[in-house]
């Protein structure tokens, strides 16, 4: 029995966790909406609280130690399949998006026009010299990460095109307990003034100084490092 329709069958409160990165609930919450109009009950969706999702949307629970699940009569961890690792037997040949996969297959949704989730910007961005860069990742990829020389290029083309290059990336604390976390991709050319990576990872900042950003050029990674390096390094 698919998630949608065990919801709609429990007598008591239901909790989805999403356990994923910053850009898969971007992409995520649009079906997370539609799925609450489809099942028509009051559900609640929680990550945990290193993952500061709530600043993205206030009414994501925040889970810790101390959360008490108990008060849930029905818990459902989101897989947010992958489909090229995922074990759904369906034809990938289209290359479907996590999202289509996560709704259709794995919740047991209906087809639904689709409307994408927007962050506010307080802004004014129109007339900004700044342009967002991101292009170390570290999720367990060589090809989401940009060799350092070539980011040094890429950085002095902006500043040769008349921009204000700035980094948006930031470095959890936790990052020495793992070996696979190489700082290597520390450019010269980076400064407190110019990179957010000085500072302690705070999503509501990342937020902040990419909306001030007129363009952002990016490698296909968080910009700040997932709080469990081990279990994505496994999942990917």
């Amino acid at each position: 029995m698919k998630p949608i329709d065990k919801v709609k069958r429990i007598v008591g409160r239901s909790l989805f966790i999403f356990e994923h990165g910053l850009g898969d609930l971007i992409l995520f919450l649009p079906v997370w909406y539609e799925f609450l109009e489809q099942v028509g009950i009051k559900c609640f969706l929680g990550a945990s609280k290193k993952r500061q999702f709530n600043l993205i949307n206030k009414n994501i629970i925040t889970i810790d130690r101390s959360f008490d699940k108990s008060q849930y009569a029905y818990i459902y961890k989101i897989l947010y399949p992958d489909p090229k690792n995922s074990l759904i037997p369906i034809d990938i040949s289209d290359e479907p998006a996590k999202p289509y996969i996560c709704a259709f297959y794995e919740l047991g949704m209906k087809e639904f026009p689709w409307k994408p989730f927007i962050i506010p910007n307080k802004y004014k961005n129109k007339n900004s010299k700044r342009v967002g860069v991101h292009l170390f990742g570290h999720t367990g990829m060589d090809k989401k990460f940009c060799p350092v020389d070539v980011a040094e290029e890429i950085w002095q083309e902006i500043v040769d095109a008349g921009y204000e290059p700035y980094e948006c990336h930031m470095t959890p604390s936790f990052a020495d307990e793992y070996p696979d976390f190489i700082e290597a991709d520390s450019m010269e050319c980076l400064t407190p003034d110019c990179s957010l990576r000085y500072e302690k990872a705070d999503l509501k900042k990342m937020i902040e100084e990419i909306s001030k950003c007129k363009f952002f050029i990016g490698v296909d990674s968080g910009p700040i490092a997932p709080y469990d390096m081990k279990k994505l390094i496994l999942k990917k």
